[in-house]
């Protein structure tokens, strides 16, 4: 039962109102985002906005939560006793999880899992192994080991999915896509497909506004080295370099060209 008044029902509806039209919804309606709010969220003391930075309403209409919440709720509930990370790298993470009265259960999750399941091939997963492994190993620790407090009172009381288990079975790219937020990554490239993916709707590319803003970043870190940055696009272009596809092609570039500029030096002079 939801123990507000009606009062208290029409500000939270009001309020689901004007999140649903921010871009920060990820097109979510005021209903969705209520029904994520009653059923993650407010059981676990969060506010609208943190429920909406930390649950995905998936392909399907499936409601997921990000694996760290999850953990959260195990670490809260005074039942875990101790967990040791037996090794973390980016071709295996290994827990071993002790609950309170019960024997250490030992938890692994290996990039030759990650293939077999059909995930090795998404974007996330090349670019932050070792963080997706960790959190599949840790949603799988708390639904083996403590699933009465992720499904019970303990937790959200909502029987759902982290957000990387619900995109795994989905096998949809545009689920496949919102892992970014599981590993705090602002922008992500397109994905390949996985066997089970359909084929990536037009959407699914990158948007000009990232691109736009990456290649802002490119400018600034020119102007700062105390490069011409229309010239040092210049350059990129006729070196067949095209715009960046993810902040780490940013560093890349500037590592490569403005740290060392001995190829931009070299054209600079052919050009005079």
């Amino acid at each position: 039962m939801i123990d507000i008044n009606p009062e208290q029902f029409n500000f939270l509806k009001m309020q689901a109102e004007v999140f649903a039209a921010s871009r920060f919804a990820n097109n979510m309606s005021p209903a969705d985002i209520l029904f994520a709010y009653f059923a993650v969220g407010r059981p676990r003391g969060l506010n609208m906005a943190q429920t909406l930075q930390n649950v995905h309403l998936m392909r399907g209409g499936k409601i997921s939560e990000h694996a760290a919440l999850q953990w959260g709720d195990v670490e809260r509930s005074g039942l875990l006793e101790d967990v040791v990370v037996e090794e973390r790298s980016a071709e295996r993470v290994t827990l071993t999880v002790k609950r309170k009265g019960r024997s250490p259960q030992t938890i692994s999750w290996s990039m030759e899992d990650a293939r077999r399941a059909g995930l090795a091939n998404s974007q996330t997963w090349k670019q932050y192994p070792a963080r997706m492994l960790e959190a599949r190993a840790k949603t799988e620790a708390a639904t083996l080991v403590f699933a009465d407090v992720v499904t019970g009172s303990a937790g959200s009381g909502a029987n759902t999915y982290s957000t990387e288990e619900a995109a795994f079975f989905s096998g949809s790219r545009e689920d496949e896509s919102k892992l970014a937020d599981v590993v705090g990554i602002p922008e992500l490239a397109p994905t390949e497909e996985t066997p089970s993916a359909p084929p990536a709707p037009d959407d699914a590319r990158l948007s000009r506004s990232v691109i736009d803003k990456l290649v802002e970043r490119v400018r600034r870190e020119a102007r700062e080295e105390g490069v011409d940055p229309d010239k040092f696009l210049e350059f990129l272009a006729a070196h067949d370099i095209g715009p960046p596809q993810l902040p780490a092609d940013v560093h890349e570039i500037c590592e490569k060209f403005l740290v060392d500029r001995t190829d931009y030096n070299a054209w600079l002079e052919k050009r005079r």
